[in-house]
């Protein structure tokens, strides 16, 4: 399952035992700018996918519920096309 899957790679740079879907990257998760590059690289491996610029800002994707979304999107549109 994405979700899962999802959540599993943002713990693997978390400093926290237990990853929720709601939790915030800096403020739950102890993460940090090298972190979030570290995950957003991971992430485009994983999924085979890219990150636009835009959001390439802790602020666009500051929650793992964030995170899901905006992969998940970027999944169903390569689909789509």
């Amino acid at each position: 399952m994405l979700k899962d899957k999802i959540i599993e790679i943002i713990g693997y740079y978390s400093s926290s035992e237990k990853v929720k879907f709601t939790d915030n990257l800096l403020f739950d998760l102890g993460y940090d700018s090298i972190r979030f590059i570290q995950l957003i690289l991971n992430l485009e491996e994983e999924f085979k996918i890219e990150f636009l610029d835009e959001y390439l800002l802790m602020e666009k994707l500051s929650t793992v519920e964030n995170i899901y979304n905006a992969v998940s999107n970027m999944i169903q549109g390569d689909k789509n096309e």
